[in-house]
């Protein structure tokens, strides 16, 4: 009788080590029983009236005027987005 309840135990135990490695992102890393790879990460709506995000154009003489990038990676960039993809 005393083997049943101790078997049944060792069944808890493992049940619950793989729902906590599992639940909170793995206690192991999940990744050999599908785990997830990261956050979920949604990307949240814009309200209602916010601007646009910025032209990309814009962005790159932005970067430029600032020094970020070189003349040489400024102009290789805007013809990147000048040509139809």
């Amino acid at each position: 009788m005393m083997g049943f309840g101790f078997l049944f135990f060792l069944l808890l135990i493992g049940l619950l080590i793989l729902g906590l490695g599992r639940g909170f992102g793995g206690l192991f890393t999940g990744h050999g029983y599908g785990g997830h790879h990261g956050p979920h990460v949604y990307p949240t709506p814009r309200p209602a009236g916010s601007p646009a995000p910025e032209d990309p154009k814009r962005l790159l003489q932005l970067r430029y005027a600032r020094g970020e990038i070189t003349r040489e990676e400024y102009l290789q960039m805007l013809k990147d987005l000048e040509t139809p993809a």
